[in-house]
């Protein structure tokens, strides 16, 4: 467990198939992949969520004819979804 674990294939145990490290720096093994593609997915989901409707909040609001409150209450609703 040292700092090479980071980029070498993780040691898998064989009954359940799942690795014993998890090697953040290495997208090839498919353990790295399944790390690199989580936390991805989850910064891309944080970025849609949290940076567009503050910075939309005005075409929101005209496009749909909401209140100042009614956009207020969906950005709420899109912190509390994700």
């Amino acid at each position: 467990m040292g700092l090479a674990s980071l980029w070498s294939a993780p040691e898998v145990n064989p009954i359940n198939r799942k690795a014993r490290q998890i090697p953040i720096l290495n997208p090839v093994n498919v353990y790295g992949r399944v790390f690199f593609f989580s936390w991805f997915g989850f910064m891309l989901a944080f970025w849609s969520w949290y940076a567009f409707p503050p910075l939309l909040s005005d075409v929101i609001a005209k496009d749909m004819h909401l209140s100042t409150i009614e956009v207020a209450n969906s950005n709420i609703i899109a912190l509390v979804a994700t």
